[in-house]
Formats: structure tokens, sequence, C-alpha cells
């Protein structure tokens, strides 16, 4: 009886599968797709990224979440090239997306529809190796801490090499660039080093967080009407800098709200949880799909996905799949 209670309780226990890490490869297709927002969206047809490339290496491929569109693709290996011809040494690039977009497990809002990218602010030296790809350690280069009303942003110059500002620029200055999400005290520190406010200034935007790496954010594909572009960046008559470097919107990221503790690492942390209709808690990723905004065909793509799951040699590919992505896990891989 005991045991039988004990099993119940423990399969109750279990957090709901996230149907989009079940995906193991990109749905096929003539062409890319983008389907619905950066936020809420999927991708047909998404590109792998190579775990190493001339100039650049991807960590944590553990989590599978190196797939993207072609655009980014050709973006990272861009970037990865300048790191390379520069002697800056190698780009080290975070997650990306998964085979077929969709919410993920965990922190991420973003990264559904192949456009968004994380990446180290610092670059791996030309005579350094990561010895683990599955736990690589980031380097903050800046904190935060209160003070009264005021957040303050400690900017960590030991820890910035100059490659860190010419990385963030060439990015910048890349037209298929949307955004690019800083900590606001990298931010600070842009405009102060960049004192004549070049244009390519106002892509950079401050964001909680990233305080060791870079959110990279591509335009959605010229005529692809199927993706939701991102509204532009608001126009604050107050900042007289013209690129973001002054003014109520920059200043009120510096002022600590009162239901909100902003910890070290520059993350806010809120008592609020989400929640359904019902008031019971959910995973963002299914908060996400219950949405009426998730795209009615990332919603078929699922369901054919499922469909397709149940026909045995096809679930055997996957098994097969599923192992190969274990033992990636457990890979101690040198990198030199």
């Amino acid at each position: 009886m005991w045991i039988w209670i004990a099993a119940l309780l423990i399969v109750h226990a279990q957090p709901k599968k996230n149907p989009w890490e079940t995906m193991a490869s990109p749905v096929k297709a003539d062409q890319s797709i983008i389907y619905g927002s950066y936020s809420s969206g999927c991708i047909v047809n998404a590109e792998e990224l190579p775990l190493a490339g001339p100039g650049f290496e991807v960590v944590n491929p553990y989590r599978h979440r190196y797939y993207a569109h072609t655009s980014l693709i050709q973006l990272i290996s861009h970037l990865g090239k300048w790191a390379q011809n520069t002697g800056a040494g190698k780009v080290v690039i975070g997650d990306l997306g998964q085979p077929a977009g969709g919410p993920l497990t965990g922190a991420h809002m973003s990264h559904q529809i192949g456009l968004d990218a994380d990446i180290r602010l610092h670059l791996l030296l030309p005579d350094k190796a990561i010895t683990n790809r599955n736990s690589f350690n980031s380097t903050d280069v800046t904190q935060c801490r209160h003070s009264g009303k005021k957040i303050n942003y400690t900017f960590l110059a030991e820890k910035w090499p100059l490659s860190s500002h010419q990385l963030l620029q060439t990015a910048a200055l890349d037209e298929r660039v949307e955004r690019i999400f800083v900590s606001a005290g990298i931010k600070k520190h842009l405009c102060e080093a960049f004192a004549d406010h070049p244009q390519w200034l106002k892509k950079i935007r401050p964001e909680w967080g990233h305080t060791s790496h870079f959110h990279l954010r591509l335009r959605c594909p010229e005529g692809m009407t199927s993706c939701l572009a991102q509204n532009p960046i608001p126009e604050d008559s107050t900042d007289l800098s013209g690129v973001g470097c002054s003014g109520n919107d920059f200043n009120s990221w510096f002022i600590a709200s009162k239901n909100t503790h902003v910890s070290s690492a520059c993350i806010p942390r809120s008592t609020k949880a989400e929640k359904n209709t019902l008031g019971s808690e959910l995973p963002r990723w299914e908060n996400v799909m219950n949405k009426d905004t998730f795209p009615k065909e990332c919603k078929e793509l699922l369901a054919a996905f499922a469909a397709k799951t149940k026909d045995p040699v096809f679930a055997e590919k996957k098994k097969s799949s599923e192992t190969q992505l274990s033992q990636q896990k457990s890979t101690d891989t040198v990198i030199r």
C-alpha cells in the first residue's frame, strides 16, 4: 500500500516534458519559414550550427540549442571569420534555439524562431582551450547592488578586454542585426567609451542579467510575412544622445523598484509566479503555448510530430538519436 502511494507521488512529482525538446532534428522543408514572434513561435527547416568553425566555438551543446535560421548561422560565421582574421581569438557561442524552435524550458522567453543567439562577451584567446564544452563558465563584466532607491552597477574594467568592444561594434554594424541586449552597466560603459555616440550604439539595449554575455537578435528575413517583427526601438524625447545613452528610459535602469530586488548578477527577483487563468502554476513554455497568440502553424507542426512518434520505425530512430545526444552530454571534449 505504502509502496503504491510512494510510486504515485513520484509520478506526480515528475515535471511535465516540454514537447519542443523532444524534437531531435529540424522539420524538413524546401525553404526555411518562421511562424510567429521571437517569444511565441517556431521555425521550419532550421539549420544546424557546427560545434566548431573558423573563429568560433559552441559551448553547452548538451542543451541541444544550436539551431537557427540560415541568416543567423551566416552572421555567426561572419563574426568568427572577423575574430580569426583580426587575431582576436574565437567567439564563444551559447544558446541559439531548438531544432524546430518553440518555447524553451528555463529562463529564456525568446530564442523561439531561430533569430536569437547568446554570445559570450569574452573571446577565447588564441592560445587558450575549452577543456569541456558542457561545463563552460563565463566571466561577469558587471555586478549590481542596491543603495537605497538606486541600483549601482559596478563595471569590472579589468575583465573587459578591447576585443569585447570590437566584437559588439562589429555585430551592431551588421544590417541584419535588430538589437543587442546587454546589462545596463555595460550600456553605460559603452556610452562613456564612445563619447561621440555613433549610431550603432542605438542597437545596444539595456536588459536585466546579461552580465557575461550579450543577446544578439536579427531582423525578420525580408519578405517573410509570417515572421512578426519587433516594434521599433521607441524614441525618447528626453534622450539628448539620440542613441539611448541618456534620458528617462536610460535612467530608469538605475532606479530600484519597491517590489523587486535586484541580485548581484543584475537579475530582478520577483515574488510573483506566472499563473494561468485557473490560478495554478504552469511552466513558462506551457503558458506560451496556451495563449491565443501562439501560431496555429506551430500547434499543427507539434501535432504532426506527436502523430509521427507513434510510428514504431520513427520511434526507434528517435531513441537512437536521443542516445547519441545523451552520450554527447557526458563527453569531455578538449578543444584546441
